[in-house]
């Protein structure tokens, strides 16, 4: 297992070319004893060892792709949406916010306006009738150094300043700014809330 098996060129069995070639651990391979099968790259949306392929979401569906030798992403459970523009691209994507995934092959649905859902919902009932408010704020840090910890650090606080729950916290946009000290970002918040009042008081 993990190897490729070369016994062959241009179609044609070589007897001098016989050889096992070990896959690198971002790789798979689907059969090890088939010569028609090689070494393929690990898809975004799964881990490989090598050997084998695991998906990274409980539920996901893969197949192995005889004619190609290579595992497809078939299906996503709900609260995800497929993505496979491309081969090794291929992932179920969390639900984003604002919209609700059914799962399957079926894409995303945007909630209609005035409503809201948070990261990962999978039916139209989680879409709440919601005020946005918008909170830009300024950091003093470039914005390739604004990664995904930063961002998801950033919505727990304006969630706790807010008195929500992260997931009704969305980062709309980031922006480079200019600083005498720097470069830095301003980062564009919506929070949605379920009424005027709560809106009045954030």
């Amino acid at each position: 297992r993990g190897f490729q098996l070369v016994n062959s060129v241009g179609g044609q069995f070589s007897h001098d070319v016989q050889n096992c070639v070990k896959c690198a651990t971002n790789q798979y391979i689907v059969d090890s004893n088939n010569s028609a099968y090689s070494c393929q790259n690990c898809p975004l949306g799964s881990s490989c060892d090598g050997s084998s392929l695991t998906s990274l979401v409980s539920g996901a569906v893969w197949e192995v792709d005889n004619a190609l030798g290579r595992f497809m992403l078939q299906s996503c459970p709900p609260g995800y949406e497929r993505e496979v523009t491309t081969v090794d691209g291929q992932q179920c994507r969390r639900c984003q916010a604002g919209s609700y995934c059914v799962g399957g092959t079926a894409a995303a649905v945007s909630c209609r306006d005035g409503s809201y859902a948070p990261p990962g919902s999978n039916s139209s009932s989680d879409c709440l009738v919601s005020v946005m408010v918008q909170v830009v704020a300024d950091l003093p840090i470039p914005k390739d150094s604004f990664g995904d910890t930063q961002q998801n650090q950033l919505m727990v606080a304006v969630s706790m300043a807010a008195d929500v729950d992260v997931g009704f916290v969305n980062v709309v946009q980031v922006l480079p700014t200019r600083r005498r000290s720097g470069s830095g970002i301003q980062v564009e918040t919506d929070i949605a809330l379920d009424s005027e009042s709560k809106a009045q008081q954030v």
